[in-house]
């Protein structure tokens, strides 16, 4: 294992990965792993893994340094749920991959990568979270006329969030996280927003590190923390929304919900928040 990650460090494709960052490159392939996919099946359609390990060493700067432009825009290692930084890196990482089915879009306008298309968009009176999402709809405008049909469109800002947020990230089982035998809590860290803990964790909104003897942490309030990242999804309406949300999950158990007509897809999605 030491060899391994001696190994990732050492390789030259990931040099131009920012110092601070550097020590996190085994942590950043860990993550990598496991938001694109279980085992070696990627959750979007025609996007292998290995498209997305192609992309990741193409530009591993730009998806994993915070030095994109000026301000904080999280890495791929980390968990922090206050501010979602982690669900940025996993965005560039989604969006890059996309880029390579639609990059002769940009040619036009002298935009050879997907960094130089986030500078070109990128305002600094919004927050890094509305970057990024206009930052993917350019991507996704470029993909509508590139691609056969609905199921290869890059998946909504929901869908993306809803896949990130049920990614595994630890493994916290316990009911309320409320004990310091396992999981994070052990470690001394607050539960990330993929933990798998779920509504019930009283470990999901303290520091990065809590402090000794900890044991009044308050739990969050999930439509707080997560109402504001979707606010920015205004071209969908509420149908759509709901088809969004659950798309990823269905296509997983293989169940194409794009040839089903509309009454046994809203058939389907009664049943489904039935089960959830």
């Amino acid at each position: 294992m030491n060899k391994l990650v001696h190994s990732m460090k050492s390789d030259l494709d990931l040099q131009c990965i920012s110092n601070d960052n550097h020590d996190n490159i085994p942590s950043i392939f860990q993550m990598w792993y496991i938001v694109t996919g279980c085992d070696y099946v990627s959750f979007c359609r025609d996007h292998g893994k290995t498209s997305f390990y192609q992309m990741f060493f193409k530009y591993p700067d730009f998806i994993t340094s915070n030095n994109i432009v000026k301000g904080w825009l999280g890495i791929l290692s980390d968990s922090d749920n206050t501010e979602n930084v982690e669900f940025l890196a996993f965005l560039r990482l989604v969006g890059c991959e996309y880029w390579r089915k639609c990059s002769s879009a940009f040619l036009k306008d002298r935009i050879e990568s997907p960094h130089y298309l986030f500078q070109s968009v990128f305002v600094e009176t919004l927050s890094p979270l509305e970057n990024h999402f206009i930052w993917l709809s350019k991507i996704r405008d470029a993909l509508y006329c590139r691609v056969p049909s609905e199921e290869f469109f890059l998946p909504s800002n929901d869908a993306l969030f809803l896949h990130w947020k049920r990614s595994s990230r630890c493994g916290c089982l316990k009911s309320n996280c409320s004990g310091n035998q396992r999981g994070c809590r052990k470690q001394r860290k607050s539960c990330g927003p993929g933990c798998k803990c779920g509504k019930s964790c009283l470990n999901s909104n303290g520091p990065t590190m809590l402090p000794s003897g900890d044991a009044n942490i308050q739990q969050p309030n999930e439509k707080t923390q997560v109402e504001h990242l979707y606010d920015s999804e205004s071209d969908t309406d509420s149908d759509n929304m709901t088809f969004n949300d659950i798309f990823l999950e269905f296509e997983n158990l293989g169940i194409n919900l794009v040839e089903l007509d509309e009454s046994d897809l809203q058939t389907v999605i009664t049943d489904f928040n039935q089960l959830v």
